[in-house]
């Protein structure tokens, strides 16, 4: 037997026109394998937004509260274009002082700074030779 391929919103389709057509939110369950608790989802939606409220909805995060704030990233920035062999420790000098975290994150992401590996004065490269 062939599987059968459906799209999601054909399948909510069919179970609002089930719930309309009488069955219980029980036999739905059943009938399409899912949760009651989503029955219910799809109906309250269905009531409150018509067919529209059976599209998936964006999972985004509206507001990203732990983001640094875009002036001090425009100043690290800055910094870095002013002093190319600044690494992030050395732009994260600023005042206020970023976590040095946000600082190799904001000018990596840029690609202002690159991870070469353990510096050659670094304990990891005197102990093995090969580490340059």
């Amino acid at each position: 037997m062939p599987w059968r391929e459906t799209a999601p919103m054909e399948e909510r389709l069919k179970l609002i026109a089930d719930w309309l057509a009488g069955y219980s939110v029980t036999e739905l369950s059943v009938i399409y394998g899912v949760s009651r608790k989503t029955i219910y989802k799809w109906t309250e939606r269905y009531d409150r937004l018509g067919q529209d409220g059976l599209k998936e909805l964006c999972r985004a995060p509206v507001s990203h509260p732990n983001q640094t704030d875009e002036e001090i990233i425009s100043r690290l920035v800055e910094a870095k274009q002013l002093h190319m062999n600044w690494g992030p420790e050395a732009a994260g000098l600023l005042e206020p002082a970023p976590v040095p975290d946000q600082v190799a994150f904001c000018l990596y992401s840029r690609k202002m700074a690159q991870t070469t590996g353990p510096c050659q004065g670094s304990a990891a490269a005197q102990e093995d030779p090969g580490i340059q």
